[in-house]
Parts: structure tokens; sequence; C-alpha cells
């Protein structure tokens, strides 16, 4: 029987398993320091660390500080915000949007319908100013509007979407991160061992033969064969 193809076959697929199974085995009992884990959670921070987002439009009034018109452009913001609140109490949601396309004096949001996308709060302070992403965040219900102003003028704000933010430290997800880093060890460790393998073989290329070979589609669902 040893000189039987299939036994033969049969006996090395049993080599190779019990070969990786050792390999698997050795790597599995080194398990990741605290400082891998670490190195990894600030690698991987933006999985288990995200800030509250919100979403918001926006009718702005431009009149930096110091503006002479500064006051009669925050009185006519009052005016605009007591009448979307008034409109936008009934069942038709739409006098924010058109106060946007009427009066808003940023291009790009206006041509938004005023939509200042997801942001985080750092995100509306770089952009707009600290009173914009306070006034924003304040916000409580979708829909709400409420004004901000800031050192370049009115802003009218809508809140139209808020995404919850989340903050895992790294002794919550130690074990997730062990299970992963384990994984990985195992996979690099049977990288290293049919590296080594073929370090120790003798592998030759025929170029010349596989030169000769050429790929045809075997007319079944395109799937490429080999020709000799």
């Amino acid at each position: 029987m040893e000189k039987d193809p299939e036994f033969q076959a049969a006996v090395e697929k049993l080599l190779v398993q019990r070969l990786v199974q050792k390999q698997a085995a050795a790597a599995a009992t080194t398990p990741p320091t605290d400082e891998e884990v670490r190195k990894y959670y600030q690698e991987h921070l933006t999985e288990f660390v995200r800030p509250e987002k919100v979403r918001v439009s926006q009718v702005f009034l431009a009149s930096a500080e110091g503006d002479a018109k500064r006051g009669t452009v925050k009185a006519e913001a009052d005016r605009l915000l007591a009448e979307v609140r008034k409109q936008e109490a009934g069942p038709v949601k739409t006098a924010f949007e058109e106060q946007v396309r009427k009066r808003s004096d940023d291009a790009a949001s206006r041509d938004a319908g005023g939509d200042l996308g997801l942001q985080t709060r750092e995100e509306l302070a770089a952009r707009w100013g600290q009173p914009v992403a306070d006034a924003t965040f304040a916000l409580q219900t979708l829909g709400e509007v409420g004004l901000a102003a800031s050192a370049r003028g009115l802003h009218l704000l809508k809140l139209t979407g808020r995404q919850p933010g989340f903050s895992q430290t790294v002794d919550q997800v130690k074990a997730r991160i062990e299970s992963r880093l384990m994984v990985e060890k195992r996979s690099r460790s049977m990288e290293d061992l049919v590296a080594g393998l073929v370090d120790k073989a003798k592998v030759e290329i025929d170029e010349k033969a596989l030169g000769n070979v050429s790929v045809e589609k075997d007319g079944v669902g395109g799937v490429a064969q080999p020709s000799p």
C-alpha cells in the first residue's frame, strides 16, 4: 500500500495538516502583550471612539462683527426665526428651505438647500465658529430651529439629523483586540512557515514550458482553461 498513489497522497495530506496544526498551536501559546494591544487600539481608534455628529441646515445672513448694519441684520434674523417656527408648527415643513433659497448669503450651502452635512462639534466650530457649534448641538429634536451669532454673521439653524457618539476604552475592548491579534499572529506564523519551506526547497521554473501555456475559454461561463 505504501506504493499506492492514493495512499501516499492521503499520508502527505495528513502530514501537512499535522504540521499546520503544530504551527498554529505554537503561535497561539504567546498572547499579545499590553503594549501590542494599546498599539492596535491607537491605530484603529476610530473603530472604538466616535464623536457625536449632527446634520444641520442654515440660512446665513452675512454681517461681520462691528458692521454698522449688524443690528438690522440681527433684527431680520429674529423675524425670520419667528416666521419659520410659526409656519413649520403646522403640517407643511418647507418654510426654512424657502428662506434658504430667498435669503441665505452662503452660496455653497444655499445650493444644497442649506445643508451643511454631518458634522462634529469641532468641525462646525472650525468652519463657522464656536457659537454656531454650541447652538447646533443645543438643538434637541429633529426639525427644531434656532439662531446663532458668529463673527461672520447670523445663522438660522435647523437640526435635520443626529448620529450618537460612543467611546470604548482600551480595557473595554482588550479581549476583542487580543482575539484579533492572535488571528493575525497565527496567519503570520503560517506565512513564515511557507516562506521557510520555499526557501529550503529547490524550486525551478521551466520558462520554456511556461511560455507554451496559453489560456482559452472553454465555452462554459467563460471559464479560462490552460492549453498545452
